[in-house]
């Protein structure tokens, strides 16, 4: 991700800093351990208890501050352990900046693919009774996806088509499934209207 995402021109400063974090972290490690077992005379069993549990709630603080960054790691896990998923076109993708994603929804399973497809987190606009169903609700308020609906006021889907070219113009990606629902035939279906 570092070597990936870095600047070029910087890039071994990065590598630096990363490899020093590493190897200091990996030494406080050593004292840590040393200090356990020496002054306070734990077994290896004691040592790997605490350790296990430091380690836990490390990996608790880390989903608490990036969620988005778990639900998108569980995503890709599963998505890529069920199914063979090639990507052609990746080129396409900006690599920075903000786009609009306009795709055709074949199965319900078209935003985990799309998502673990990208290496950018990708807003989707999400039909209203989905977004608010209890399973799915936590899920998508954590990717920041975007509620809309037919039975919607005009004025509710002008508020999320804007909520939309705001996350564009940010920089972010946005996908928007046009045909509305999830096409049987495996072709876009004609846009939804809206107004």
């Amino acid at each position: 991700f570092i070597q990936y995402r870095s600047p070029l021109i910087t890039r071994g400063r990065y590598l630096g800093a990363t490899n020093f974090v590493t190897f200091s972290s990996m030494f406080l490690a050593t004292v840590a351990l040393w200090l356990f077992k020496e002054p306070f005379g734990l077994n290896p069993a004691q040592l790997f208890l605490i350790m296990g549990v430091a380690s836990m709630g490390a990996t608790a603080y880390i989903i608490m501050t990036l969620p988005e960054a778990f639900v998108r790691c569980v995503n890709w896990i599963l998505t890529h352990s069920f199914f063979k998923v090639t990507v052609s076109g990746k080129k396409n993708i900006p690599h920075e900046g903000g786009g609009l994603l306009v795709c055709n929804h074949t199965s319900y399973l078209d935003p985990s693919i799309i998502l673990a497809s990208l290496y950018r987190p990708v807003r989707f606009l999400m039909y209203r009774s989905i977004y608010n169903a209890p399973l799915i609700s936590p899920i998508a308020k954590i990717m920041k996806a975007i509620p809309v609906s037919v039975p919607d006021s005009p004025r509710q889907t002008l508020r999320a088509l804007k909520e939309a070219r705001k996350a564009i113009r940010s920089g972010e990606l946005v996908c928007i499934f046009a045909d509305g629902v999830h096409s049987h035939i495996a072709e876009m279906l004609p846009f939804m209207k809206v107004f």
